[in-house]
């Protein structure tokens, strides 16, 4: 008798848009993130205009996967110029949207997040 676990498939990309709570008010995003062998490539671009944190386009530089959820992070611009470095999890937990989650957190102490209140993230 042999024993064959079968074939692993381990995520490779993510990506995702919409909306969650940010400080005081919607905060927006959308991103594409993948990973070739070791090396992460993607951007992220984020929004949040009560608490005046938006970046474009922000470059990532790490990833990893665990089951449906995957981490980045990477350097930002922020609008006024600053720079920062962010970190953000996603999780892919539902295939409309309705319970996937989104968190993001900044050098600068500035961190949002949750469940989606619009959009979805997709884990592949």
């Amino acid at each position: 008798e042999l024993y064959d676990p079968g074939t692993i498939v381990t995520a490779t990309s993510a990506s995702g848009r919409g909306s969650v709570n940010g400080v005081g008010d919607q905060a927006t995003f959308n991103f594409h993130v993948s990973l070739s062998g070791d090396q992460a490539s993607g951007s992220l671009t984020y929004s949040d205009p009560a608490a005046v944190v938006s970046f474009s386009r922000a470059k990532v530089r790490t990833l990893t996967f665990t089951g449906t959820t995957a981490t980045f992070g990477g350097n930002a611009r922020l609008g006024d110029g600053s720079r920062v470095t962010y970190s953000v999890n996603v999780s892919d937990n539902s295939s409309d949207g309705s319970s996937d989650t989104f968190t993001i957190s900044l050098s600068n102490g500035y961190s949002a997040g949750g469940t989606l209140t619009s959009g979805d993230i997709q884990i592949q």
